[in-house]
């Protein structure tokens, strides 16, 4: 039985927020935004094809050729702990979410979006992309 596919999640958007130019490690700060009246809990696991990290998950493409760099095509993927990371955003409320990645300068599009569950619903609450340049 194939697993179910994680659905949008009324009501919670997500912004993602990475400098314009950066010089050395790119920080990205993934917030989760809900407009509901009540708390609600996310649960992330962390991600064998993202370097064992929980959230966000994020694609990076070369500008210009569509190429993708991050995650590593053709990378062998990491046996990573299943632990899960919860964090709850009170009503109207926001959670972030932090990571930082490595890449070689140049100039990228980075994707990004939540996958894992809000109470016991599997969800993914993309992020607008974001186009940068590394120095």
């Amino acid at each position: 039985m194939p697993a179910p596919a994680a659905v949008a999640l009324p009501d919670v958007q997500a912004n993602l927020f990475v400098p314009r130019t950066v010089t050395g490690k790119v920080g990205l700060t993934f917030t989760v935004r809900s407009s509901r009246n009540a708390p609600i809990t996310f649960s992330v696991r962390r991600d064998n094809d993202q370097n064992c990290t929980t959230a966000p998950q994020v694609r990076v493409l070369e500008v210009g050729t569509r190429a993708v760099v991050y995650p590593v095509p053709g990378a062998s993927p990491r046996v990573c702990a299943q632990d899960l990371e919860t964090k709850t955003a009170p009503a109207k409320g926001n959670v972030t979410f932090t990571r930082e990645l490595e890449l070689a300068p140049g100039e990228y599009m980075v994707e990004s979006w939540l996958t894992g569950f809000a109470g016991d619903l599997l969800v993914k609450v993309p992020a607008a992309p974001m186009r940068i340049t590394v120095k």
